[in-house]
Order: C-alpha cells, then sequence, then structure tokens
C-alpha cells in the first residue's frame, strides 16, 4: 500500500504489533507524532509478550516484511485504514491513545487506527447511529423485535450498529437491510477473520450498504479477551445502545453498561417473565437507574433526542 502517507502506515503498523488495550502502545505515542513513535519504539528492548499473539513469533528482521505483504492483502480485500487526521474519523473515539491519560475506565487505550471495508464515510454513516445488541440464540421474540427495530430506526434516519452475531445482532442488521439503511458491524478481530463465520454472506452485504469496522488488523483472531474492548469502541462510537434479550451474565450487556459508563443512552427491551433471556434485561433495568425500558424505535428515539437536548447531562450523545 505505497499510496499510504507516513503518518497511516506508521499507525497502522503499530496497529498490527500491538493490542488496542496495551497501555504500552499509549505511553509511546502519546506526545509524538506516529513516526517518532516508531523510532521509540526501535530502540526499546521489548519483550515478545508486549506483542499482539499472531506476531510473537515473527523474527524481528521480518516484522516490516510482513507487515507490508499483510497490508497488500488487506487493501486488495477491500480493507482501509482510518486515522484520527482523516475528516471520517469519528469523533466519538476521539484520539484516545494521543489523549490524556485515561480517567474514565478507557478499555482501548491504544487505538491508534480503524481498520474498515466498505465505501461510506465512518463520521458520516455514524453521526446518527445507536447499537442494538442482545442474546446469540435469540427467540422468536428476541429476533422479531429486532428486526422490527432495526428497519423502524432506519425509516427514523437513525444507524443501527451491531456486533455482527448470531441471534438479535443479525436479526438488526436484516431488518436495516429490509428498510434500506446502512447497517453497521463493528468485529472483535481482523476484517478477514470474520466472526462468526457463518454470517459470511450477511457481513457481505453489510460491507456492500455500509461498513465492516475493526480496531484490530488482518489477522488478528477473536479470542477471549477482544470482545470485552470490543464492547468499549462500539459504546463509544455510537450515541446510545440497546439491548435486545440478554441472560444476567450475558456479554450483550457490556456495550449498555459501558454506554452507561459514558453517560449515553443505556436502553432495554423487557420480556416474558418466565423467558430466561430476558433475565438479564429485567435485571438492569432494576439495579441501573441510568437504564430505560423501550418497547420500540419511537421509545428509542424519544431517549436518544432527550439525552441530546442542550442542558441535558447526556447531551453531546455519541461524541466527546
Amino acid at each position: 500500500m505505497n499510496h499510504l502517507d507516513s503518518n497511516r502506515q506508521t499507525r497502522a503498523f503499530l496497529s498490527w504489533l500491538f493490542e488496542p488495550t496495551n497501555p504500552h502502545l499509549r505511553d509511546l505515542i502519546v506526545g509524538a507524532d506516529a513516526d517518532t513513535a516508531l523510532q521509540r519504539l526501535a530502540g526499546e528492548a521489548l519483550a515478545a509478550t508486549q506483542f499482539r499473539d499472531e506476531v510473537r513469533d515473527i523474527p524481528r528482521h521480518l516484522l516490516r516484511d510482513t507487515f507490508t505483504e499483510e497490508l497488500g492483502q488487506a487493501h486488495r480485500a477491500g480493507i482501509r485504514v482510518v486515522v484520527p487526521q482523516d475528516d471520517e474519523w469519528p469523533t466519538g473515539v476521539a484520539d484516545l491513545a494521543a489523549g490524556p491519560p485515561p480517567t474514565d475506565g478507557d478499555r482501548m487505550p491504544g487505538l491508534l487506527c480503524l481498520w474498515v471495508r466498505g465505501d461510506k464515510p465512518v463520521a458520516d454513516t455514524l453521526l446518527r447511529s445507536v447499537t442494538v445488541t442482545g442474546a446469540r440464540a435469540a427467540t422468536a421474540y428476541g429476533s422479531y423485535v429486532a428486526a422490527q427495530i432495526g428497519h423502524d430506526l432506519t425509516g427514523a434516519g437513525w444507524t443501527v450498529v451491531t456486533t455482527g452475531g448470531f441471534g438479535v445482532d443479525s436479526a438488526a442488521i436484516r431488518g436495516t437491510l429490509a428498510g434500506g439503511g446502512t447497517p453497521v458491524v463493528v468485529l472483535p478481530g481482523g476484517l478477514d477473520c470474520l466472526h462468526p463465520a457463518g454470517n459470511s454472506t450477511l457481513f457481505d452485504r453489510v460491507a456492500q450498504s455500509g461498513l465492516l469496522v475493526s480496531g484490530w488488523p488482518p489477522g488478528a483472531l477473536p479470542n477471549r479477551t477482544r470482545p470485552a474492548a470490543n464492547a468499549d469502541l462500539i459504546a463509544r462510537l455510537t450515541h446510545g445502545t440497546v439491548v435486545v434479550e440478554a441472560t444476567p451474565t450475558s456479554r450483550a450487556l457490556r456495550p449498555l453498561h459501558r454506554a452507561i459508563d459514558l453517560g449515553r443512552p443505556a436502553m432495554l427491551v423487557p420480556g416474558p417473565v418466565t423467558s430466561s433471556l430476558s433475565a438479564g434485561c429485567h435485571d438492569a433495568l432494576r439495579r441501573r437507574p441510568q437504564a430505560r425500558l423501550v418497547t420500540s424505535a419511537a421509545d428509542i428515539v424519544a431517549e436518544l433526542d432527550t439525552a441530546q437536548r442542550p442542558g441535558n447531562d447526556r447531551a453531546d450523545g455519541g461524541r466527546q
């Protein structure tokens, strides 16, 4: 990818070397441009354990060549690199790596760039956006509600963002597509390692109509730790989060709790009191006073509009 400017290529290289959750990466970049950070890196005797799992065993002298080869493969697959200096960089994530030290539990202090597949400009697409997520093993009720919400939010002019998982997330995507919308999927791994693989056809449709986004470079496989950091990223990228079905221990609740931490609308759809897949929603509504009960896209839009009114303590919505 010779057309990449120096800052973009260096940020991509550092992103390829490190996890975006690695605080050492933030220490390298803070107060310096990307090229200076790379010079700092070259002068340090880093332990291999500080690199991403996928690159730890690559000999140091082959790192650059391997990166260049994989970056070229990404370019041919339609994957591009978006950096904070771009007009399309979403303001919800600001420039986490170059900003002040985290004070609110940032889980991605080393986010240097976003890896994107799809032609839509990221910032404009996320200007009015909301996360819709929930149980992977969704019931027929949950899938129906999620699809309806996705469809109706699209009609109301909102972008639906999901993690792309089975169940609720997939149903929300299909509802969005049926409404002629622009879905966005934020994935906890490289855009060449789509997860779940069973949704690859659906992801292709998303890339054609909307965007696939990741904080991880190509080659990064989804693992046990990346979904938690991804919950932070998706909560930051959007103006609010809606959960449709979740057990009390469901990972689908992570973006909702993160949205509350960030002061953004957190909404849950109730379900039958006899359903374990709605128990997590009911529990969050009882335990988190900031959470709101919603039953339709109209309820969701009302919550989002209220949060963005001047004078409201959540008025900055999905922006920092």
